[in-house]
């Protein structure tokens, strides 16, 4: 009469425990398959932080940097310095200095123009050196 109900006991201890971890794998599926997680941030895609502190990359379906979508390494260098030359158009040196002449040109004194190194003021006549 005692093994009988030792063998009830086991037996029943079995089937609880298989019947517990029947449960929690029903419930780790309903979790990572069927709710909802709204926690996840969906990703906005903008150079703006999220809430978390993480960016995002946005493709670009139009504009400028289209062309640029999904390429890596190689490729994307290759595609952007494409971009980035596209209608660009050289300037000489004689140019440039004429147009950096009026560009850096201080708005309180016509003479002078403003050093991109140092900020000082320099004479705006050029010196041919």
């Amino acid at each position: 009469m005692a093994r009988k109900s030792r063998k009830k006991k086991q037996t029943r201890s079995t089937s609880q425990l298989l019947s517990l971890v029947i449960f929690v794998l029903v419930a780790l599926v309903f979790y990572f398959f069927i709710c909802d997680n709204t926690d996840t941030p969906e990703p906005t895609y903008s150079a703006e932080q999220n809430s978390e502190g993480f960016y995002y990359y946005q493709p670009m379906t139009e504009g400028l940097y289209a062309s640029a979508n999904n390429l890596i390494s190689n490729a994307l260098k290759s595609e952007l310095n494409l971009i980035v030359n596209e209608d660009k158009v050289l300037q000489s040196y004689d140019d440039a200095r004429q147009s950096l002449a009026m560009i850096d040109q201080d708005v309180n004194d016509p003479t002078k123009l403003w050093g991109i190194y140092d900020g000082m003021m320099l004479n705006a006549t050029w010196d041919g050196g």
